[in-house]
């Protein structure tokens, strides 16, 4: 029973892995169902997050919806970019607005 079941999720798109270009995380972030939107926004947090303290130095007080809105922001002002890596594409949005080592520098003085 318990290879049926493997069998089944494996053949199944839940399982699959996808890698996302700029042009998917847009379509997302710019769908009407609330679904799609929720998606890009755990896809801009996910990098985000992992990336916090070491190349995105967020305040403390910004906002998911603030993160994906500068992301958002960046993917429609430069649609040649969008066939890079979503993940790189998130990265050099919010690196440009909240880079770490302008926060290092702020704090030091």
């Amino acid at each position: 029973m318990n290879k049926l079941l493997l069998l089944l999720l494996l053949g199944s798109g839940a399982v699959r892995a996808e890698f996302w270009d700029g042009n998917r995380l847009y379509s997302h972030q710019t769908a009407s169902s609330v679904y799609d939107q929720m998606l890009a926004l755990g896809y801009v947090m996910g990098v985000a997050d992992a990336l916090a303290g070491v190349r995105i130095c967020s305040p403390d007080n910004a906002t998911a919806g603030q993160k994906d809105d500068v992301v958002k922001k960046y993917l429609r002002e430069h649609p040649a970019l969008r066939h890079h890596t979503a993940d790189s594409l998130v990265v050099r949005a919010l690196e440009r607005v909240w880079p770490c080592q302008e926060r290092r520098r702020g704090s030091t003085s």
